[in-house]
C-alpha cells in the first residue's frame, strides 16, 4: 500500500500526518480540501500527502488551477 484516501476525519492535519507516518504511506486528500486555505497545512509535508484535484469539487477551473499551482510549487503531487 503506497497511499490511502482520507482515512480519518477530513482536514485533521495532525491526525492525518501521524497516520501517514505510522503506516509509511501517503494520504490522498479528496473531497474535504476545496481551496488553497484548506490545503496550506498539508503543504508542509509534501512527501506525505497527495491531492485528488477535481474542478467540480474546487468550485471551478480558476480555483482548481490555483490549487494545482500551489501544490506543484510546494512539491505536493496533484492527481
Amino acid at each position: 500500500m503506497w497511499a490511502i484516501e482520507e482515512p480519518l476525519m477530513p482536514l485533521r492535519f495532525e491526525g492525518l500526518l501521524e497516520f501517514s507516518t505510522l503506516l509509511d504511506c501517503q494520504v490522498i486528500l479528496d473531497e474535504a480540501v476545496c481551496n488553497v486555505d484548506q490545503l496550506l497545512p498539508f503543504l508542509q509535508h509534501p512527501d506525505r500527502f497527495l491531492l485528488n484535484l477535481r474542478i467540480s469539487k474546487c468550485r471551478g477551473l480558476l480555483q482548481a488551477s490555483e490549487m494545482a499551482t500551489t501544490c506543484i510549487d510546494a512539491g505536493v503531487a496533484p492527481f
